[in-house]
């Protein structure tokens, strides 16, 4: 009797033992996820590493690469860019981002039509609603340089003081027509040669029929040569030639050659009435690249930038913003 009472004694603080025991792994292994998953977090939390604030608004790592997949291609992991050229795309990134925050900050607003616009003009075949952040910046500053470039006005007045006081732009040399029909071997040239003696007019149709000359097909038109353009074996012959007239075989690395002079020119000044929208053209560029270098300028006074990690900043003095500044903010956000 007294030995069925031990036993169950025994069973009973087997039991408890047992109990315990569970209780203590269920207990570790909670922890243990616990652990886990607080690494997991960590780790996460450090892959979003913040890179520059600008304004009020933090841009990590991830921003950066995105810029770089946008600008570069999917594939920009593979062109092993050199630090200084990193740096260099980095500062082209914060100029961007400066100017998206500019335009923002003067008002302007884009809308869904604008996007699905500007998607369709430069045949950009992704989603509108899923577009990317770098695409969207870009057509913010589109908006704003366009907005400012709209403004410009060249009147015939300045256009004509341009041209005068730029006459050697508009000043042409003498210029010869031409037409080749280019062929393998001699013979064959000075057969076809024969014929143009007889009948110049036939050179079009020759040309198409026997020439292997890129633009044979087009009756083996050349269009226009000034000297200095042609080598000079063939210079010597076609500009001693008068218009209707044909050249003798002349032997290139590329074949024989018959030339037709169908046209010459001499030197000129081209009347302003034929150049005066082309001038216009040239002053509004002129303008517009002032405007948009002002524009840069006032965007960088006016947007705070401070680089909270320089991992892809090598040269301070390459900053958008003014560099003595962020060297400050630099400095500081590395202590």
């Amino acid at each position: 009797m007294k030995v069925k009472k031990f036993l169950i004694y025994i069973f009973f603080i087997f039991l408890i033992i047992s109990f315990t025991s569970c209780n203590r792994e269920e207990k570790n292994k909670k922890e243990n996820h616990k652990k886990t998953t607080k690494v997991q977090k960590i780790k996460e939390v450090k892959k979003k590493i913040p890179l520059l604030k600008v304004g009020s608004k933090i841009y990590y790592e991830k921003d950066f690469l995105e810029f770089l997949s946008d600008n570069l291609g999917d594939n920009y992991k593979n062109l092993n860019l050199s630090k200084k050229i990193m740096s260099s795309l980095f500062n082209q990134f914060i100029d961007e981002i400066v100017l998206y925050t500019y335009a923002k900050k003067t008002g302007i607003i884009i809308s869904p039509n604008e996007i699905k616009y500007y998607l369709k003009k430069n045949k950009i075949t992704t989603n509108a609603e899923n577009i990317k952040q770098t695409l969207i910046r870009k057509i913010f500053i589109e908006k704003l340089f366009s907005i400012k470039l709209s403004e410009i006005k060249v009147t015939d007045k300045e256009a004509q003081s341009y041209y005068y006081k730029h006459l050697k732009l508009f000043r042409r040399p003498a210029e010869i027509s031409l037409s080749q029909i280019v062929v393998d071997n001699e013979k064959e040239a000075l057969k076809i040669k024969a014929e143009l003696e007889k009948n110049v007019s036939l050179f079009p149709e020759l040309a198409k029929k026997y020439s292997k000359g890129p633009r044979a097909k087009e009756g083996g038109d050349m269009g226009y040569f000034s000297k200095g353009e042609l080598p000079k074996d063939i210079e010597k012959v076609v500009f001693n030639l008068n218009p209707g007239e044909i050249s003798q075989v002349v032997k290139s690395p590329y074949g024989y050659h018959i030339f037709l002079v169908k046209k010459k020119k001499r030197k000129r000044l081209l009347a302003f009435k034929n150049v005066v929208d082309l001038i216009k053209l040239r002053i509004k560029e002129e303008r517009s690249k002032k405007i948009i270098d002002q524009i840069k300028k006032e965007a960088r006074k006016s947007i705070k930038v401070t680089i909270l990690n320089n991992k892809y900043f090598s040269d301070i003095n390459q900053i958008a913003q003014n560099p003595q500044n962020n060297k400050k903010n630099i400095q500081k956000e590395n202590k």
